[in-house]
């Protein structure tokens, strides 16, 4: 991850004896891009670093992949703060989304229902059809993150996984 080393962000590399012991491992760098402020130079300078990191990341708050989960977000409208945490309680049915109830076990579940699975896949098609939505626009993330909100990839590492347990299970 990067540093602040006098005043300006860098990489530091990991340690040799641990860069050696997971080389034939994939690094995922997983985050949302509303924290740092200077996200679209931590995007370059991790895309840049020696360690091959997969970027994966939420725009605006992890919420954004949340509510992917029953609903379709496309930037037609104003899509901030505000108007994801606007569909979290509604559709968790509080008045309000605090980091207590973000944090709480029965979260996940709730926005789940019955068929996880389901409404995994769901969420995976919704970021889809976003991601697709920035494309044709010319919007590549090493470059636009900013501009690209609301925008999540973290489906692709969700797809892969739930591939591998189906293949695995099978």
């Amino acid at each position: 991850m990067p540093r602040l080393v006098n005043g300006e962000r860098k990489i530091i590399n990991p340690k040799p004896e641990n860069a050696s012991k997971y080389i034939y491992y994939e690094k995922h760098l997983v985050f949302d891009c509303d924290a740092p402020q200077d996200i679209q130079n931590v995007m370059l300078l991790m895309k840049n670093s020696d360690n091959n990191y997969i970027l994966d990341y939420s725009n605006l708050l992890f919420e954004t992949w949340l509510v992917m989960h029953f609903q379709n977000i496309l930037p037609d409208g104003q899509v901030d703060k505000r108007s994801i945490i606007r569909f979290m309680r509604e559709h968790m049915e509080v008045t309000r989304y605090t980091d207590k109830l973000k944090a709480a076990k029965g979260t996940i579940g709730k926005i789940l229902g019955s068929n996880g699975n389901e409404r995994i896949r769901a969420a995976i098609a919704n970021a889809k059809i976003l991601d697709n939505y920035w494309k044709e626009r010319g919007y590549d993330e090493s470059i636009d993150i900013k501009k690209m909100n609301p925008s999540v990839n973290i489906y692709k590492l969700v797809e892969r996984l739930l591939d591998e347990v189906v293949y695995l299970c099978s």
